[in-house]
């Protein structure tokens, strides 16, 4: 009796660039770039790794809190590649909200004392209107220099 082996479907993760970035800079832009490079080698002189076009990216922005325009551009030209190269892109920007954990945090700091609610409630909601200024200031730079069309998801 001849066994049937079930290949099984490997569910295939998007390559996670520049997670836990807070500041969008040329100088840590390149460096986090070439040590995730080295490690995984998405990019080879050839242009993008088959794995890279198999897997495709995920850029993660979400922690960002600082973006220089010089960086901003390097991230244009990045996407722009991997996009003509036909690589799937998956890009996480800033949250418009508050976090769970900082929902949490207001709503426990409201049962203690208002004054402690007052001034959290100020410093989150400096926090979110940051997030949101972030991440239009990421979304629109991208999407002027490469098209809307690539970022129908947004």
């Amino acid at each position: 009796m001849a066994k049937k082996v079930k290949k099984q479907k490997q569910e295939r993760k998007p390559f996670h660039l520049f997670k836990g970035m807070l500041r969008l800079v040329s100088s840590e832009f390149e460096k986090r770039f070439n040590n995730f490079n080295n490690e995984h080698q998405v990019f080879t002189e050839l242009g993008w790794s088959v794995d890279s076009n198999r897997n495709g990216l995920l850029i993660d922005l979400s922690q960002i809190r600082w973006v220089e325009l010089g960086a901003a551009a390097q991230l244009v030209l990045l996407i722009e590649s991997a996009k003509k190269q036909g690589l799937k892109i998956m890009i996480a920007l800033p949250l418009n909200k508050l976090s769970k954990g900082e929902s949490e945090s207001l709503v426990k700091s409201k049962a203690n004392s208002d004054t402690e609610f007052q001034k959290k409630s100020e410093v989150f909601e400096g926090l979110r209107l940051s997030r949101v200024c972030k991440k239009l200031f990421i979304k629109y730079s991208v999407s002027e220099n490469i098209g809307l069309s690539a970022y129908k998801n947004w």
